[in-house]
């Protein structure tokens, strides 16, 4: 969320800022108490900008009657313009008969006007006038200290996953992308022509470009088509709408269209953001003539706050102007801020106001980001719980939407997110289009429950809502439930476990009615995912059923569980249908997965989904005569020790570009530290960790004995290599984006296919006790059915084989952790080795460098002391930040990570 918070003017009724300026606060003269003190603070004698508020208003109660949105918002266009035109001719006159400089606005019946102190107080002293407020130059401060270089690439994933977190994905499944649906952004600009935007922007027809009515810049830099300097606007943009051809998503609504109006540069005035609130009302072309209301936009988007410095000394100057944006059908979306912990921290505009939906920062488990600004709104004195619901702040490429480095958890990205939930809801549901009410109750009872034991104001945070999660984190498919059966299903706990040899009851299948009669819902199960043995019923009150009916009151909700039996080894998935009898639809249909140990191969499903692991691996290694179980990473990450279960462990990743994340590497450590058996199988794993850098990238070095070297092989014809898991086999993958890998250990790795133009295309690597096959392609990208169940019999195979089987077992070889840690200016490293050999032991920086070499000698067995006294090789003093080191003793690599704090 942009620290600096803007100015929006505000729309229709500040004649009650007189009531709330604190008496006793100005001097004595009736005329002085309805000027703002910063206004007075000037020279008399020199000429400043101020705004005149005049105290009629529009009635616009009449806007509830219209049902279609654009009917409305000409309506409330109409009656604003006419008594604009009729009260503001006595001060315009007056204005003229003194030669005084002044802009006329119709969105909040407000004239700017640059005259000295005898205009101000002749103004002031006027009956029709309200208020009268600065507008001082601000100093725009964006949330830049992460900011990166620009760039136009995009991300290689598909979808970003939080999309998939929010269940846009899902909606998406359900037919709706946002089609029909105009979004509005104020903010730094964007960049129109950007891969994941032109294809969007509702003035580009896919060969020309019309930027009336579509663009609009209200600052000194006066573009007349879209642009974005800082990038900041189409980072934000690019969270709601951004979609490059259907193919790459970054968008939580990629089906929507947007404009927009540039409302900042370096700085920021008052002026300006009256001008971009009144330009949404009635869109203009680029000369600011021709308004049209019928072209304005169903979702502002705001992610921006107004600090008094820049004009919001009374924190209710920009509501009339969002009660009258929101008079006209439209849903105005605001961030919380970046200010917390604290409570009472929401405290600017937009975000105060009943009007706006407000959003503040959810981390990628659904915990509230330390930053995220906690209501409630004290600044008014209205005690309102903010912020209405959370959203992710993590877990998507910003870089790819505008030149900032990497996902950083501003509010600026969450409230985008609440943006595109709401085109979700009006493409599904056009009628919604305009009820901003019940756009808004929608996506508040749909929300995922959040408490914390943080108490503000007098809400508990172990209340839903409360004023740190509103009522908590976003939920696309619970909203598109909620508005189509006026219920919705939730899963409150496991939806996949490792099981043991009872029965497996899963996490609380939550069905809410939140209509305002009673409903009755079906529940039924499809147990077609079995094994032989294995069995599946419902539990609810106490009692087991095949199929069941609940009736459920208003507001209220009912739980079901699935329980399953399991057998001796494999794995089997259930799925929990809900329908709801009234309509006669799924309300939601959830998938349940259990696995045992004891299986020969765990097969991970890592590519949204795990359709692959079933349709594809899954019957090859049946073919190879091995038992098999599938974890479906869309249900669940990996529990710690999971993998340890099994003798082998094929992980798939098919072309999903966001893998193999921090918890992963932590299990995957622990697994191959055992003696592991791993096949990684996908087109993005190297790259992907090499983008998320720092022990990502020493992971794949260090674990895979391989580098990164380009993200596209120049072929995809694909030819094995004799005495490896390729021998005599050779074929052309069907599409996909393969990494082209370098060898980063020659003596450890051997290359067991070749692309057709001679660069490695997979590898077996032995190091230590463990066995890596690696494949940059997807298994289900080779064509062949023989072929494929000759790939995964052969890494099978050689995986399990024991070159080194001998009668003695030495001691292991352990790392501690250093002490102490953090440290300055030196730590102590302590290891034992079982055997004596050489002993290589490094320091590696963040990024993955080599930075000292504490050991590189031959050690006796036993336990050895080094320290680190914070210097590199050629002496050096490192810097503060996360280091790793290394201990390699050519049987056993073994990584700890250790903090220094100058």
């Amino acid at each position: 969320m942009l620290r600096r918070r803007m100015l929006f003017l505000s729309c229709v009724m500040v004649l009650l800022a007189v009531v709330l300026s604190p008496a006793g606060s100005r001097a004595s003269d009736p005329w002085q108490d309805k000027v703002v003190p910063s206004v007075l603070r000037h020279d008399p004698a020199v000429e400043r900008d101020f705004f005149v508020y005049l105290a009629e208003q529009a009635d616009l109660s009449g806007a509830a009657r219209y049902g279609d949105r654009p009917a409305r918002a000409a309506f409330v266009h109409e009656a604003l313009t006419d008594v604009a035109d009729r009260s503001q001719a006595g001060i315009l006159a007056l204005c003229d008969e003194l030669g005084v400089e002044h802009k006329r606005y119709w969105l909040v019946n407000a004239i700017l006007v640059r005259a000295d102190q005898g205009v101000l107080e002749r103004l002031a002293r006027r009956p029709d006038v309200a208020m009268i407020y600065g507008n001082p130059p601000g100093s725009v401060v964006l949330p830049r200290e992460d900011a990166g270089p620009m760039t136009t690439d995009l991300p290689d994933g598909p979808v970003s996953r939080n999309l998939v977190t929010i269940g846009a994905t899902d909606v998406w499944g359900l037919g709706a992308t946002g089609e029909g649906v105009v979004v509005g952004l104020l903010d730094s600009g964007a960049l129109w022509d950007h891969e994941a935007l032109i294809h969007r922007y509702r003035g580009w027809d896919g060969g020309t470009a019309t930027h009336d009515h579509n663009w609009f810049d209200v600052t000194d830099m006066a573009d007349t088509e879209p642009g974005d300097e800082n990038g900041h606007g189409t980072v934000t943009l690019g969270v709601v709408v951004g979609d490059e051809h259907g193919v790459v998503h970054t968008g939580v609504a990629p089906g929507a269209r947007w404009i927009a109006c540039r409302i900042f540069s370096t700085e920021a005035h008052l002026e300006w953001y009256l001008d971009g609130l009144q330009w949404m009302a009635a869109p203009t072309d680029l000369a600011g003539n021709e308004p049209d209301p019928a072209l304005s936009p169903d979702i502002i988007q705001n992610s921006w706050g107004c600090l008094a410095s820049e004009g919001c000394e009374d924190p209710l100057v920009l509501q009339p102007a969002f009660a009258n944006l929101r008079a006209g059908g439209m849903v105005i979306v605001a961030a919380g801020g970046n200010d917390g912990p604290s409570c009472e921290t929401i405290d600017f505009p937009p975000a105060i106001y009943d009007e706006a939906f407000t959003i503040g920062s959810a981390t990628a488990t659904d915990e509230i980001w330390h930053f995220s600004s906690r209501g409630p709104v004290a600044i008014d004195g209205s005690g309102r719980l903010k912020p209405d619901i959370t959203a992710p702040a993590t877990e998507f490429s910003t870089n790819a939407l505008g030149g900032y480095s990497g996902p950083y958890p501003h509010t600026s990205w969450t409230s985008p997110h609440a943006s595109g939930v709401a085109a979700l809801l009006i493409s599904a549901f056009p009628d919604l289009r305009g009820d901003v009410d019940r756009i808004e109750e929608i996506m508040r009872l749909s929300a995922l429950p959040r408490t914390t034991t943080q108490d503000c104001g007098d809400v508990p945070g172990t209340e839903v809502p409360n004023n740190t999660f509103g009522w908590g984190r976003i939920d696309a498919l619970a909203a598109h439930q909620v508005a189509a059966h006026d219920a919705f299903v939730r899963i409150d706990g496991d939806q996949q476990v490792l099981a043991g040899t009872e029965p497996v009851v899963f996490g609380d299948v939550v069905i809410e009615n939140v209509a305002d009669a009673a409903q009755t819902f079906d529940v039924s199960l499809d147990p077609g995912h079995l094994p032989d043995g294995w069995s599946v019923q419902l539990l609810h009150d106490g009692a087991a059923y095949e199929a069941l009916s609940l009736t459920i009151d208003p507001g209220q909700a009912a739980t079901v569980n699935v329980e399953m039996t399991v057998g001796d080894t494999g794995s089997g998935h259930v799925t929990a249908v809900v329908a709801s009898t009234s309509t006669g639809a799924t309300v939601r249909a959830l998938d349940f997965g259990a696995l045992v140990g004891g299986t020969d191969v765990l097969v991970i499903g890592d590519d949204d989904g795990a359709g692959f692991a079933h349709t594809v691996y899954g019957p090859a290694v049946a073919a190879a005569g091995k038992t098999r179980a599938v974890w479906d990473r869309e249900l669940a990450p990996l529990p710690a020790g999971t993998l340890l279960s099994f003798e082998t462990v094929i992980w798939q990743t098919g072309d999903h570009h966001d893998v193999i994340d921090d918890a992963d590497r932590d299990e995957l450590n622990d697994y191959l530290a055992a003696g592991g058996h791993l096949m990684l199988a996908g087109d993005n794993i190297l790259e992907s960790l090499y983008f998320q850098g720092g022990s990502a990238r020493l992971w794949y070095q260090l674990k895979m004995r391989l580098g990164y070297d380009a993200p596209t092989s120049g072929s995809l014809e694909v030819i094995g290599r004799p005495g490896t898991i390729g021998d005599g086999l050779a074929f052309t993958l069907t599409g996909g984006d393969p990494d082209q890998l370098v060898m980063f250990d020659e003596e450890s790795v051997d290359v067991a296919f070749d692309f057709g133009d001679g660069e490695p295309a997979g590898t077996q690597t032995t190091y230590g006790d463990y066995r890596i096959v690696y494949l940059p392609f997807g298994v289900e990208k080779v064509p062949s059915l023989d072929a494929r169940e000759a790939i995964v019999a052969n890494a099978l195979a050689w995986l399990e084989a024991d070159p080194t089987a001998t009668d003695e077992t030495p001691a292991a070889t352990t790392l501690a952790q250093n002490t102490p840690n953090p440290f300055n200016p030196a730590t102590a490293i302590t290891f034992t080795t079982g055997r004596a050999g050489p002993v290589r032991l490094e320091i590696y920086n963040a990024r993955g460098q080599l930075v000292r070499v504490l050991a590189d000698e031959s050690l006796p067995p036993g336990q050895h002391e080094f320290t680190w006294r914070g210097r590199t090789d050629d002496g050096h003093l490192a810097p503060s930040g996360t280091y790793f080191y290394r201990l390699d003793t050519g049987k056993e690599t073994l990584t700890r990570k250790m903090m220094l704090v100058r």
